[in-house]
């Protein structure tokens, strides 16, 4: 890590610098220790021991607070290294993920969709449709279908909506949209606004994968080329 930024701590010098000056103003540290027995009994000579001994404890403060500054300092610059680090690094890995792809799909494995090397294992897997919904527009739809509806979707001792059953009246149209079985409608909530435009929302979706096979790259903790270094 010869390339972290260091940083300067001159202000943490200069205040352990005034802290080294007040080392001969500290009073032992026992019990018969007193400003009072110090002075005397003096008050005026009691004051300027209290005084010094509060010169003190603003001068400890700086000093905490000098060395809390270093170290917020220091590690900003170590994160903003870091963070540079990791953008560079993860950059090269994703140009070596598409050449490991590449690879696996110039020379796919014989057997099965997964290919085992001494540093890790390439496989492809079938990618699966995801689905989205809007509970807002699942909650104003389901108010739409009535009170049956309600009792029915709607959880008794929770507001929450039991998507479990609500899941079981749902089918999917081929662009993706949710369909309403019990009626055959597309569900969705359209709300008109004073200023004329409507917007509508979709209750639920499903979302088609960009590609039908996912390749993913999984490595071990150690690999035998380390070893043998």
């Amino acid at each position: 890590m010869s390339d972290v930024p260091i940083v300067s701590i001159s202000k943490l010098e200069r205040a352990e610098e005034e802290m080294a000056r007040a080392q001969e103003m500290q009073p032992p540290q026992d019990d018969g220790w007193s400003i009072k027995s110090a002075a005397e009994g003096d008050e005026g000579k009691a004051t300027e021991i209290a005084e010094r001994i509060l010169a003190k404890v603003a001068r400890e403060r700086e000093v905490i607070a000098a060395k809390r500054y270093v170290a917020e300092q220091k590690i900003a610059g170590i994160e903003q290294w870091l963070a540079g680090q990791e953008t560079s690094m993860e950059a090269a890995v994703a140009w070596l993920h598409i050449l490991l792809q590449t690879f696996f799909q110039d020379f796919p494995p014989p057997h099965g969709k997964s290919l085992s090397l001494p540093s890790g294992k390439l496989k492809s897997t079938k990618a699966r449709p995801t689905t989205e919904k809007n509970e807002d527009a699942a909650r104003e739809f389901i108010r739409r279908q009535g009170l049956e509806a309600m009792e029915k979707y709607f959880k008794v001792s929770d507001p929450a909506i039991d998507w479990k059953t609500f899941n079981k009246d749902i089918e999917f149209a081929a662009g993706g949209e949710a369909v309403y079985k019990p009626t055959g409608e597309i569900m969705e909530i359209t709300r008109d606004f004073d200023d004329g435009h409507t917007e509508t929302d979709l209750v639920k979706r499903r979302v088609e994968p960009p590609t039908p096979e996912i390749f993913s790259i999984e490595t071990f903790e150690t690999s035998p080329l380390e070893e043998a270094e």
